[in-house]
């Protein structure tokens, strides 16, 4: 599944009916006055990497789509790839289950319904990695993307496989009922060779590493979805994972993002206006700005290998600590809502604060709207035996922690199009706007220089 509004939602075409109701997405174009590298140069990330820290000595894992590190824009970048997934079935030129290298260019992939399935994993895993090591280098003379730890070293695991078709059936090669999916694989592998995060725009679980992300070994982050249907099909609570969503230039959630999301860690640039690329018919890239929360999710997550650069001394979890603590642009008590989690990601607060002062502890472990500060106690013999599921109910025990000052917890939409197609979303984005513009919002923060 394709977490990004320019992906896959029953093909391209789909895709781009999708984004022109939304007024989102590749091709579109962003507003004159908006510049592509916004969530770059008008945060204070730039400045964040320009003084060093840029990821340097730190190990960032994606797990996406396909991803041609033949592009200009990662010409400067150290990027391993290696695949757990094969071809969908019916893409002709392409062996149907078969483990490829994971690397393919737009020029590789054969025209047809399948073949676009792959060409957009392909779109979707480079925009992802670009957003972390991307070098902003000039498409037809149009800004490429930049990416926000450019010194970082990635490990791309691709785990797209069959983008949309039932995960039980040919998603990744080797898997099904005879062995874990391959995304399974890819996070396990990932901690193995040391990634310091790991980020995953395409839905998947981070259950087989559980364990290790919330004993704050591994940092991971995971964006929330772009509609209703997405948010329900990855809405499984994952104590310790940083999920997040964006907001836009001027600071506010786009128009399309209308309902809330009960595990919204933090809201963080780049969700739409931001430089990407899309793949040329026959060969090549060209310049496009790109929208979803897919391309949040690589920037928190760089940004996160920046802050360690900066603070090499904190934990991995001080520094999920101090991302939920240094939020807007002043200073204010710890406080979340279900649109904004713990707020919008300030990066001078962040990089001014050191995480070393805050609680050696993933934040993240209980409900949300408290922050975790203490070690979860382990269960008695009896307990864990008959412990239920872990559950997205506000009525389940915190860990024991911090509970926000005003949590302004807003209620889920009731309304819900999961089968209606494009044109029924929109519909629902046209009345849910004016219940979401309807909230008390917090005000969207100024960007200083950092």
């Amino acid at each position: 599944m394709s977490w990004c509004v320019a992906g896959v939602f029953g093909g391209r075409a789909a895709a781009a009916a999708l984004a022109a109701a939304l007024g989102a997405g590749p091709g579109l174009g962003a507003p004159a006055d908006v510049d592509p590298w916004w969530y770059y140069s008008e945060t204070g990330i730039a400045e964040v990497v320009e003084a060093g820290f840029d990821g340097r000595g730190l190990t960032v894992a994606v797990l996406d789509g396909w991803i041609d590190t033949s592009a200009p824009v990662f010409a400067d970048a150290d990027i391993e790839v290696r695949s757990f997934c094969g071809y969908p079935e019916g893409v002709e030129g392409l062996e149907s289950g078969t483990s490829t290298s994971g690397v393919l260019s737009p020029g590789e992939i054969p025209t047809g319904e399948a073949g676009a399935e792959v060409l957009t994993a392909l779109e979707h895993g480079t925009n992802v990695t670009a957003r972390l090591v991307g070098n902003g280098a000039l498409v037809g003379g149009v800004k490429g993307p930049v990416g926000v730890a450019p010194k970082a070293k990635i490990l791309h695991y691709v785990v797209a496989g069959n983008v949309d078709a039932d995960p039980d059936v040919a998603r990744c090669a080797g898997t099904g009922a005879t062995g874990p999916y391959g995304e399974d694989k890819a996070v396990l592998a990932a901690i193995e060779a040391g990634a310091d995060v790991i980020t995953s725009s395409m839905g998947i679980s981070f259950s087989s590493a559980a364990e290790e992300i919330q004993a704050g070994e591994v940092i991971a982050v995971r964006p929330s979805g772009n509609d209703m249907d997405h948010y329900l099909r990855g809405a499984s609570p994952q104590p310790g994972v940083a999920k997040v969503r964006g907001f836009k230039a001027d600071g506010e959630l786009p128009e399309w993002l209308v309902f809330s999301d009960p595990e919204t860690a933090v809201v963080g640039p780049g969700t739409q206006d931001g430089a990407g690329l899309v793949p040329v018919a026959g060969g090549g890239w060209e310049a496009a700005v790109v929208a979803g929360n897919s391309y949040v999710a690589p920037v928190v997550a760089g940004l996160l290998a920046d802050l360690a650069v900066k603070y090499p001394e904190a934990s991995k979890a001080q520094l999920v600590q101090s991302l939920v603590r240094n939020t807007w642009d002043f200073d204010h008590e710890p406080s979340w809502d279900d649109y904004w989690g713990w707020g919008a990601v300030d990066v001078p607060r962040l990089f001014a604060a050191d995480p070393s002062q805050y609680p050696d502890v993933n934040p993240l472990l209980g409900e949300m709207g408290v922050l975790t500060t203490e070690p979860p106690a382990p269960p008695s013999p009896s307990e864990s035996e008959s412990a239920p599921s872990p559950s997205a109910s506000a009525s389940s025990s915190p860990t024991g922690g911090e509970a926000a000052s005003d949590p302004g917890s807003v209620a889920w939409l009731p309304f819900v199009v999961v089968g209606g197609g494009v044109v029924a979303l929109a519909a629902v984005v046209v009345v849910a706007v004016a219940a979401r513009r309807a909230q008390t919002r917090k005000a969207p923060p100024t960007w200083t220089q950092y």
